[in-house]
């Protein structure tokens, strides 16, 4: 029982350290938020350049999944998980 509420206690953990590390992520990199590049490329093809579409922009940085999957071992499925679990438990 004490192993088990050790364990959760763990993986609670480790989700809101996601959560902070995301947070942190996307106020240094704001154009990686969800839903950001479809903002830019719709803002780019109503301006002069008629020509731009989504697959001319690319995006220099990496998502959170990936970057934060390869800086602490995660799998990326487990850092979707731990994201998952502190958006839709509460955490306090």
């Amino acid at each position: 029982m004490a192993a088990a509420k050790l364990f959760i206690n763990h993986f609670i953990d480790r989700a809101i350290h996601l959560k902070r590390r995301k947070e942190i992520y996307e106020e240094l990199y704001p154009e990686t938020k969800q839903g950001v590049i479809g903002g830019i490329a719709s803002g780019k093809s109503r301006n002069k350049d008629k020509g731009t579409t989504i697959s001319n922009i690319v995006v220099q940085k990496k998502s959170f999944i990936k970057d934060a999957a390869i800086k602490t071992g995660y799998s990326k499925l487990s850092v979707v998980y731990r994201t998952i679990l502190y958006r839709t438990v509460p955490l306090a």
